[in-house]
């Protein structure tokens, strides 16, 4: 039987050159597990206050290529249906309101979709045009919500990709690393 030895460190007995070798090999270190649990839980909060009902399930936010946050349209649907069940027969939108998308962090691009809404034919143009306001403020504010819940979902992510990060996160669990700088 062999015996061998391994020698461990921790972060702040490595050389300079060494930590920067062990920032980088571990550069997802925060956000390889569900980073963002807890970011939600004002969201449902939030759109309640404009009394449109929501749950955790109206919201999509996934970690593919980047950042991606969505508002599932039926949260505006079934708002607008419940204020004007007989005035409004359909309403048309896409899949997602206010949906963004981080290819990298530095490069962020958003799309927001439109939405139209099909009346009765007894309804008269000032009504329609009423609910059409009424409409357009929700679905702005909806677009305004998910932009919002974006950036803070993309500056949160920004900050745990950080050296700065990643350096408290090695330093907070007390990892060791072997002559490879691998994680013991």
């Amino acid at each position: 039987m062999r015996t061998k030895e391994i020698r461990l460190r921790t972060f702040e007995e490595l050389s300079k050159e060494e930590q920067d070798k062990v920032i980088e090999k571990n550069y997802n270190i925060n956000t390889e597990l569900d980073w963002y649990e807890g970011l939600d839980e004002g969201w449902v909060e939030d759109l309640a206050e404009k009394d449109i009902g929501a749950t955790q399930d109206h919201f999509t936010f996934s970690l593919d290529r980047g950042a991606n946050f969505g508002v599932d349209s039926e949260v505006f649907k079934d708002h607008i249906s419940q204020k004007y069940p007989t005035e409004v027969l359909e309403i048309e939108t896409s899949q997602k309101i206010g949906y963004f998308h981080q290819e990298f962090p530095s490069d962020c691009w958003k799309k927001t979709y439109g939405f139209k809404l099909f009346f009765e034919d007894d309804i008269s143009k000032s009504k329609q045009a009423e609910i059409q306001k009424y409409a357009t403020e929700i679905f702005e504010f909806l677009t305004d919500f998910a932009e919002k819940s974006f950036d803070g979902l993309q500056k949160h992510f920004q900050y745990l990709m950080s050296e700065e990060s990643i350096k408290e996160t090695i330093i907070a669990n007390e990892y060791e690393f072997n002559d490879d700088l691998e994680i013991d």
